[in-house]
């Protein structure tokens, strides 16, 4: 439990180190949510014949803990609720069209695959 607390507090350093030196506009927990991602990849590639239980568990502490990268991001959004009182309709519609351009282009993607492979299901 204190490695898996242990990493998640590096990743999100990290990430915000990161967000910082790069000078992106992106929550430094996010990007330490995308460096977790990619720790993870690398360390399930390296390890092929892992055993299921351990890698289940292990990934169930990482998920209940996931919460720990998402409360800085809120509190930012929470500074700045004066900017989302001018643009919260615009933000709400280019959020809503957003999902839903996403849902048709992952269909559309899915449905060209399988015609692609033909049907065998």
């Amino acid at each position: 439990m204190i490695v898996t607390i242990t990493l998640l507090l590096f990743c999100q350093f990290a990430g915000e180190v990161f967000v910082r030196w790069a000078d992106l506009p992106v929550p430094g927990p996010v990007a330490g949510l995308v460096i977790l991602a990619v720790l993870l990849l690398f360390w399930v590639r390296r390890k092929p014949n892992l055993d299921d239980t351990d890698f289940a568990r292990q990934s169930q502490l990482l998920i209940g803990a996931l919460g720990l990268f998402l409360v800085p991001a809120g509190a930012g959004v929470v500074n700045q609720l004066g900017m989302l009182q001018g643009y919260g309709l615009g933000i709400a519609v280019t959020t809503v069209v957003s999902a839903i351009l996403t849902l048709a282009a992952t269909v559309l993607t899915f449905v060209g695959v399988k015609r692609l492979l033909g049907d065998k299901s």
